[in-house]
């Protein structure tokens, strides 16, 4: 059995695998107990009979001024301040997680000179990240900080920019599968579909490659839609399943209708 403190362990002692190369520094281990066991209390506590979901960060003004300065490829998000600091506890973030949208806000909070840990914003980073290619919205991401998300009871999730890191759930402390469209069985299985989509693209382009800097973009694109498709499902609460067929297999072909029940389809365009 894990408990929030096996999280806090995990993540310090995998603190640069799970961070790359990001120059992110992680917080004091009490500091990130604290935010760790009040976001695990406060998940399994309801509003009004409805479960919580948020995200909070550790993740201070002076960080937030930063981030602003040195924003070129994404931005920093607006940081909406509260007019006075909330000392964390699981009830002042119980109040305010039905007020901060966990798809778009993240909760701020630093270390007071006393030690203790305050809420003193809320960071809009826009749409959620996972809608990005969905429309043309500018979504910023989740801060360059040790930031928490609970989307679930007892569920403690630690994301970056990139989506989730690790995740404790179930007792359990569970590494990200988000490689295995990159690499392994699945990403074998899809690699004929990604090659087939890149000679399309340069053969439209009229080229002999896309392009000589990115030029893995068309593959990169292909795994990425099938992330933010599980990443869609994961977040509706509902379950679902991805079927992969052949082109030529169509929503009315006994071979699927043999095996499973169709309740809307979209054609391809």
């Amino acid at each position: 059995m894990d408990y929030p403190s096996d999280l806090v362990t995990y993540v310090r002692a995998n603190w640069k695998e799970l961070f790359d190369s990001r120059d992110v520094t992680p917080p004091k281990r009490e500091v990130m107990e604290k935010l760790v066991d009040t976001a695990f209390y406060c998940s399994l506590l309801t509003e009004e009979g409805r479960p919580l979901s948020f995200q909070i960060a550790v993740y201070s003004p002076a960080q937030h001024e930063r981030a602003k300065a040195v924003a070129v490829l994404f931005t920093a998000g607006e940081a909406i301040t509260l007019h006075s600091k909330i000392p964390l506890t699981v009830e002042s973030l119980r109040r305010l997680a039905p007020a901060a949208d966990a798809t778009r806000f993240v909760i701020c909070v630093d270390c007071g000179s006393d030690g203790e840990l305050y809420i003193w914003a809320l960071l809009d980073t826009g749409d959620p990240w996972w809608h990005d290619s969905l429309s043309d919205n500018e979504a910023a991401p989740a801060p360059e900080a040790f930031t928490i998300r609970s989307m679930a009871p007892g569920e403690l999730s630690v994301v970056d920019r990139f989506g989730t890191l690790v995740t404790l759930k179930g007792g359990k402390i569970l590494k990200s599968t988000s490689n295995a469209l990159w690499s392994g069985p699945l990403a074998d299985f899809f690699r004929p579909a990604e090659r087939t989509l890149y000679a399309d693209a340069i053969r439209l382009l009229e080229t002999d490659e896309y392009d000589s800097d990115d030029n893995d973009y068309p593959e990169t694109v292909y795994r990425r839609t099938f992330t933010k498709l599980l990443k869609l499902m994961q977040y509706a609460g509902h379950g679902g399943t991805i079927l992969v067929v052949r082109d030529e297999i169509q929503a009315d072909d006994t071979r699927l209708l043999d095996r499973v029940k169709i309740i809307d389809h979209c054609a391809a365009k």
